[in-house]
């Protein structure tokens, strides 16, 4: 509001001196025809005394109103700046902002990626458990109960990754349709809820960490 003010307040004043100008121009005309009889003289001598007259009158206001101008030209140029300065810091900020939600979405994608190649392992796993369940129960002879054992381990087995694939499926549609903000957000939901679907990702957390620079790794 301030500067808003100032820059009204400017802008009067040197209306305001522009006005004067003209007005003393009219008066002075009306002066000096009035008193040196208003006829339009022939004689050099005579407009050399009309130029000194007006010269040394309005030379002062006008050097005055010139000076107003430029003040304001400088006031409009420091404002044009700080304009300028305010926007190549928006500018900075949202470029700052786009290269972080391009990285979350690259880690987001890669994430994505890490679980439907957990899904097509256990997928895979799981067929191995069917064809093994398909071969031992081909097996005519039961030896001590070994083959109603070994068939009952192949069914706790396939129904273990067929929870592990359920799982895992339902945790990358969480990640596709969940709104995270940073990537360790991302990091927390996959690691928590690959913890939960089998013991093998519990162990991920106590591998070593490796810190940058380093080609060993820390405990």
């Amino acid at each position: 509001m301030s500067k808003k003010l100032s820059r009204s307040q400017f802008d009067r004043v040197l209306i305001f001196g522009l006005i004067c100008i003209f007005a003393l121009l009219a008066v002075l005309l009306w002066s000096y025809f009035s008193v040196f009889d208003g006829a339009i003289s022939k004689k050099a001598d005579s407009w050399s005394a009309f130029g000194s007259f007006f010269g040394g009158v309005f030379g002062p206001v006008i050097s005055l109103v010139t000076l107003f101008a430029l003040l304001r030209t400088i006031q409009l140029q420091k404002e044009l700046l700080i304009t300028q300065r305010s926007e190549f810091e928006s500018m900075g900020a949202m470029q700052v902002d786009q290269l972080d939600a391009t990285k979350l979405s690259d880690y987001k994608s890669h994430q994505l990626q890490l679980l439907y190649q957990q899904v097509s392992m256990f997928e895979q796993m799981q067929d191995r458990y069917n064809q093994e369940a398909e071969r031992i129960s081909s097996k005519s002879t039961e030896f001590y109960g070994t083959k109603s054992g070994a068939l009952r381990n192949m069914d706790e087995a396939i129904q273990s990754t067929e929870t592990a694939i359920g799982k895992l499926v339902q945790l990358s549609i969480v990640v596709s349709l969940a709104r995270f903000e940073t990537i360790e957000q991302v990091q927390e939901v996959v690691s928590q809820g690959l913890k939960n679907i089998h013991p093998f990702f519990s162990k991920v957390d106590e591998q070593p960490n490796f810190r940058a620079g380093s080609s060993a790794p820390t405990q």
